[in-house]
């Protein structure tokens, strides 16, 4: 009797194991990812400009760049069926670019995400992401002297210059999220983000400034590597 107990019990213990881990990913989940990441990636800017030998005129050069940086991202997603999700996301960047410039990027964006394979505590997906970024860009000791709208020479008795972009973004990503318990694991999102942002101001310690002509145009292809905490409910 002992025995048929003891299996009745085994046998009870694994089927509640089996519904608790029967889909990673189902309709009116719930989940919110945190964590922490790298970036790397090349960029251009396309921005007006004279250099040292210039005393004149409206010069749009091009200069460009290797970045890396570290990434904070947060998201939510709700599942509208088994395979389907929608969300939002925040990411937080700061980086490092090659001529010793820092920048400084805060992403908001929607996402879809399509889960096309889910195990009893694995699943993967993939995410299309838009959104809006708004980035700050310090530039110390240039080698460009700028001009104004009204063809003066900007002053900065730092040697520093900086600029508020803002513009929009796409970034499709590839994904995965393990599960410890029914509630909590953690995931890892691999990804390339296209961001396309513009100035028409540099702002200096001696005040703000708006740049003559075209606005100045950086673009970044980023590719982007996330791990972090993933809590669902």
């Amino acid at each position: 009797m002992k025995k048929i107990i003891l299996f009745a019990a085994v046998l009870l213990t694994g089927i509640n194991s089996t519904a608790v881990f029967a889909q990673a990913f189902k309709r009116n989940n719930f989940i919110l990812n945190g964590g922490v990441g790298i970036g790397v990636g090349y960029g251009y800017r396309n921005f007006t400009a004279a250099n040292l030998n210039h005393t004149s005129g409206d010069i749009y050069d091009i200069d460009l760049n290797y970045s890396a940086g570290v990434l904070f991202p947060v998201s939510a997603e709700y599942a509208i069926s088994n395979k389907f999700g929608i969300g939002g996301s925040f990411q937080h960047g700061s980086y490092i670019n090659t001529n010793a410039n820092k920048s400084t990027a805060n992403s908001f964006g929607l996402f879809g995400a399509f889960h096309f394979a889910r195990k009893e505590k694995l699943e993967l997906y993939t995410r299309l992401s838009v959104g809006l970024s708004f980035l700050n860009y310090v530039e110390d000791n240039s080698d460009y002297i700028y001009y104004s709208s009204t063809y003066n020479n900007i002053t900065s008795t730092d040697g520093s210059f900086q600029y508020a972009l803002k513009g929009g973004y796409v970034k499709p990503s590839f994904g995965m999220r393990l599960y410890f318990t029914q509630h909590i694991g953690f995931f890892a999102d691999a990804g390339f983000g296209i961001y396309s942002l513009k100035t028409s101001q540099v702002e200096t310690n001696t005040g703000t400034y708006d740049l003559p002509g075209k606005p100045m145009h950086l673009v970044m292809v980023n590719f982007e590597l996330t791990t972090g905490l993933a809590v669902k409910f």
